[in-house]
């Protein structure tokens, strides 16, 4: 199952070369995410169906932006159809060793519980920070684990 997580998000690439290092950009962390289903939509589409499954919302559409880790952590935990507990981060008490904001806290703690996201060596989120294509590719393969 590893190896089949691994050659998904790779067949989703449209070059031929992974670079691990690059940060990646919404559009592309969405096609990694939705591999089997890209072959049904282009970019618009994509969206429109994200919009429709309540994974992103309008104001939130950025596809050439840089993924930061706070709004991969949101998108994340809506696909899992989880997104109204991860709107409530009262609930939550932070396992980070950073300060992570208000409105991504819940978002962050239900990755870190359901073992998506850890944070860096230090334990910290790190959620204004950029997601590079490994990283994106390992919180992707996280995700199918828990899915």
């Amino acid at each position: 199952r590893k190896k089949s997580i691994w050659v998904m998000v790779l067949s989703g690439l449209k070059s031929d070369h992974f670079k691990p290092d690059n940060t990646i950009t919404q559009i592309d962390f969405f096609r990694y995410l939705f591999v089997p289903e890209m072959r049904y939509y282009d970019d618009e589409g994509l969206y429109d169906m994200l919009e429709n499954r309540g994974i992103v919302k309008g104001e939130e559409k950025a596809p050439e932006s840089k993924l930061t880790r706070q709004d991969a952590a949101k998108f994340l935990i809506r696909y899992l159809g989880l997104g109204l507990a991860g709107e409530r981060p009262e609930i939550y008490v932070s396992k980070f060793g950073d300060k992570v904001e208000d409105q991504y806290r819940g978002y962050a703690s239900l990755c870190y519980g359901l073992g998506i996201m850890r944070g860096d060596e230090k334990g910290r989120f790190n959620g204004t920070k950029t997601m590079t294509n490994a990283e994106a590719a390992s919180v992707i393969y996280n995700t199918m684990k828990v899915k």
